[in-house]
């Protein structure tokens, strides 16, 4: 990714994996994506909720809503000041990846967001001919039917997923040609 952490550059990968992560609506990318315009050279923000909400055309709700999913998946921290808008700070691609994709601690390799971990030892479920047993996981939960999943891990191709999205085209209007002159 990017070598400074709050680049232009780094804060457009950071969409990029929001927009992969199903467990994000395109309300909570699109609130991420106000956060990360007011990112300042230390990787914090300060916009106000009405802010938020104006720029990225949701509702009080469900900006709240997105800052907690955003914050629970990793995507940003909030430092809450009561009677001032809230901090928040953008975390580095690379850290977020890093947390995903990086654990090789097992025999078999990289640890996927779908391979299970076995709460009682913290460690990755058995793994069996190169297929992991895992539930998929719903909005509502962990459904029963258990299915096989593959345990590698497919390459990210974060470029071509981001060409095709609404937000990159607000993305683009807000930083003009900065991004090219970034890459």
């Amino acid at each position: 990714m990017a070598d400074d952490p709050y680049s232009l550059l780094a804060r457009y990968d950071l969409v990029g994996l929001a927009l992969q992560d199903e467990a994000l609506t395109r309300g909570d990318c699109s609130v991420l994506f106000v956060i990360l315009r007011h990112v300042n050279e230390d990787g914090g923000a300060w916009p106000g909720m009405a802010r938020i909400c104006s720029q990225a055309r949701v509702s009080k709700s469900t900006a709240v809503r997105a800052v907690k999913r955003l914050e629970k998946r990793g995507y940003v921290r909030t430092q809450r000041e009561f009677g001032r808008s809230n901090y928040y700070w953008m975390t580095d691609p690379d850290e977020l990846l890093a947390g995903v994709m990086n654990d090789t601690s097992a025999s078999n390799g990289p640890v996927s967001m779908m391979t299970p971990v076995d709460e009682e030892s913290g460690k990755r479920a058995g793994v069996m001919d190169g297929t992991t047993p895992v539930s998929p996981v719903t909005p509502t939960g962990v459904m029963d039917d258990t299915m096989l999943v593959s345990s590698v891990t497919p390459e990210l191709d974060l470029r071509t997923c981001f060409m095709n999205s609404s937000i990159e085209q607000g993305f683009r209007s807000a930083v003009g040609n900065q991004l090219e002159d970034a890459a």
